[in-house]
């Protein structure tokens, strides 16, 4: 057991050793981590939104059991759920410690990205990679969201690192490696089957192209490892979601719900070009328009000439884009942005090396350029960071200020009402400030004195819209005491007494 942990170890050293990078590089790169995760700092406190705030209170603040087994919305990404829970029983919660998981999960992405640019490409393409990354206003926004996609993209980029690995040097514990990063992707969203399949594809490729494209010995050397690693995969799966099964919310919430159910075919591909608009422009959410077109433009030369740039003949982002692409055609599912999150570093990726070799180029022509290597990276870097920091509200929130109000205003037994998506960051912010669920939820309502209704405007909420939105009787405000009470930005907050 011993011998088989160290052979583990040794395995993962491997695959994580910064070899490829001098000194000088390594310092560059920690430079640009722990810049990177500077320049995400303020936005850990930024006003909480409605899904990250509905996982906190629905999930990661209940009990153990009910963390690993209540899969009532596909909100919860267990592993990353899990990690939430064990954080804020220790720090308590606020937004910055309920984002504390997915902010060092975004940060092990710069160097991880780095060493795979450096592994398939050179070491300054990886640098340049990782520092694309770390400013990018799409990944700050994923890297101070208490949501998994962060781990999602982590787990991608290290199941890249290990096939890149495995392609050269395959071992029976780079193939148990794989089989658990994956597992724990997995673990965090089921959707993990995209970039699986995207990394498999890429592998069994490299393999097939090392054995001079012969399918005989290609199979010979692929089936069985491949075969264990599924089963190895599949057998972690039904490990993990077992709780949901036999103690939790049932097989049926896991398989059947309204989130994962195919789109009809007539509705497909209508519906996953809005959603290819919609992702287009998360990933450029913040970026100056010659910095988005810059990294695509990038990409696609990387893609198309991916041979003469890189140590391996095939794209992984091509092949990560034609397994998802195949995933996506059998499951048929609505593409929403999110999704393709882990497909984002791989952009980046593309893009540095076609952005290097566009400076490389012009740099063997003006020899003068070479001087401004690290201080070009600097100033992009800071460029954007700056881009996410304008990108985000720094600004305490609306429903923030509403939750301070109500609770100072608890001289009173008091219940709180909101619409979405006001309403979980409401619960979350109440939470927060020391009020009890008996504030926000139907079933622990204790007879309290006023009743408070916050009601959106814009988004046509009334005070009785509100209340039967969350299944209350608008009997229970006695009319003749409903009045508006304050009004905090675009929110409005009505104040009724209760009705028996």
């Amino acid at each position: 057991m011993t011998l088989r942990g160290n052979a583990v170890g040794q395995e993962l050293r491997s695959v994580f050793s910064l070899v490829p990078f001098s000194r000088g590089e390594r310092w560059f790169l920690l430079f640009v981590t722990l810049s990177g995760m500077l320049a995400r700092l303020p936005l850990l406190s930024r006003p909480m939104v409605h899904d990250e705030a509905y996982t906190y209170v629905a999930f990661a603040s209940r009990p153990l059991l009910a963390v690993i087994s209540d899969y009532h919305l596909p909100n919860n990404h267990i592993f990353h759920t899990l990690l939430v829970h064990l954080v804020t029983a220790w720090l308590g919660a606020h937004p910055w410690t309920v984002r504390l998981p997915a902010f060092l999960a975004a940060a092990l992405c710069i160097p991880a990205l780095a060493l795979l640019g450096a592994r398939l490409y050179s070491p300054r393409a990886g640098l340049l990679a990782a520092t694309l990354l770390a400013g990018l206003p799409v990944q700050a926004l994923y890297a101070t969201n208490a949501r998994g996609y962060s781990l999602y993209t982590f787990f991608t980029l290290a199941l890249f690192l290990l096939a890149q690995v495995l392609a050269h040097r395959p071992s029976v514990s780079l193939w148990a490696l794989v089989a658990i990063v994956a597992g724990l992707g997995f673990w965090t969203v089921p959707f993990m089957v995209y970039p699986f399949a995207g990394v498999m594809l890429w592998l069994a490729m490299t393999l097939w192209d090392g054995e001079n494209r012969s399918f005989a010995r290609w199979m010979k050397k692929v089936a069985l490892p491949f075969l264990g690693v599924t089963l190895g995969v599949g057998l972690l799966v039904v490990l993990v979601y077992l709780p949901v099964v036999l103690w939790g919310t049932g097989w049926r919430s896991l398989a059947g719900n309204g989130f994962v159910q195919p789109l009809e075919w007539g509705a497909l591909f209508p519906t996953a070009l809005m959603r290819l608009r919609e992702t287009a422009d998360e990933w450029t959410l913040g970026l100056p328009a010659w910095a988005g077109w810059g990294i695509s433009a990038g990409a696609l030369m990387a893609m198309l000439l991916h041979s003469r740039f890189s140590r391996e003949r095939f794209s992984p982002l091509l092949m990560a884009v034609i397994g998802a692409f195949g995933v996506w055609l059998i499951q048929r599912g609505n593409p929403m942005a999110r999704l393709w999150t882990y497909l984002i570093p791989l952009w980046v990726l593309g893009g540095a090396v076609g952005l290097w070799q566009l400076w490389a180029f012009l740099r063997q022509r003006l020899l003068w350029l070479s001087r401004f290597e690290g201080a070009g990276a600097v100033v992009l870097l800071v460029v954007l960071s700056v881009s996410s920091l304008r990108a985000f509200s720094l600004h305490a929130g609306e429903v923030q200020q509403v939750a301070d109000l109500l609770v100072k205003e608890g001289s009173t037994q008091f219940f709180a009402a909101a619409g979405t998506p006001d309403d979980a960051p409401l619960w979350f912010y109440l939470m927060e400030a020391g009020a009890g669920r008996e504030t926000f939820e139907r079933k622990r309502m204790n007879s309290p004195e006023s009743i408070f209704v916050v009601v959106r405007p814009s988004e046509e909420q009334t005070p009785q819209s509100v209340l039967a939105e969350r299944g209350l009787d608008e009997s229970l405000c006695a009319p003749q005491t409903l009045h508006l009470w304050q009004v905090v930005g675009g929110l409005q907050v009505y104040r009724c007494e209760r009705q028996d």
